[in-house]
């Protein structure tokens, strides 16, 4: 009900590119049509707006778990529950809480059973916990990865002394620096295995399952072998 400008005065933002898509934060406004008229001007837009994909998984457990320790430590004043949700409250969301209850019961039970937890702890009580079987993946990785390496956060006002006490085997084979590099290990490696298969089109020719390394492949593969016969 207003133009742009009225006498040198702004009246109105401009929410529409003049033609084209512009992007306005996280929604998108592309100008299908524009009719014009002697008193007005009607124009046509189509919106959308990115969403998060809720599906996914992170590609490291290593934050999540760093955030779990938060959520673990948290001390409120009242003993009402925590809760945890994402957008549909099923995917990221069973992720998390299969996760948090695996680690548990490692520590309690000394077992845990990824499979049981997802069918009968959480999915008995809310459908399609656990989304996506990359989600399903990332639960073993983040559990086996907390059973292996522990805590690796450390503050700054410890780092000194914290990396001096990893360098000391103290009657142990090992140090808890080579443990802990042993775990690295094992996970660049088990990433290395990791691969994506792709369908695409390349000219005329359509080429299906080429097997390609995911990038976090990338450098392993580009490792000189020959230092290590």
């Amino acid at each position: 009900m207003s133009q742009l400008k009225c006498v040198e005065a702004k009246k109105c933002e401009q929410y529409w590119p003049d033609e084209g898509t512009q992007k306005y934060g996280d929604l998108s406004v592309f100008l299908v049509n524009t009719t014009k008229y002697s008193d007005f001007v009607i124009r046509t837009f189509e919106l959308s707006k990115e969403m998060e994909n809720s599906r996914s998984a992170p590609t490291y457990p290593t934050t999540l778990l760093a955030f779990r320790r938060k959520v673990v430590n948290f001390k409120p004043e009242d003993t009402a529950p925590i809760l945890s949700h994402c957008s549909a409250g099923i995917g990221r969301t069973g992720t998390f809480i299969a996760m948090n209850y695996l680690l548990e019961q490692a520590q309690a039970e000394s077992v845990v059973d990824v499979l049981r937890c997802a069918q009968l702890e959480l999915r008995a009580n809310r459908v399609n916990m656990i989304q996506t079987l990359e989600q399903y993946v990332f639960v073993y990785d983040a559990v086996l990865e907390a059973l292996l390496a522990a805590v690796t956060t450390i503050s700054r006002s410890n780092f000194r002394s914290k990396f001096e006490d990893m360098l000391t085997s103290n009657g142990q084979q090992e140090t808890p620096m080579k443990r802990q590099h042993n775990v690295c290990v094992i996970y660049s490696w088990k990433n290395a295995l990791g691969v994506l298969i792709f369908k695409y089109k390349f000219g005329q020719k359509r080429l299906q399952n080429r097997i390609f390394l995911a990038r976090v492949c990338f450098p392993i593969f580009l490792t000189d072998t020959k230092k290590f016969g």
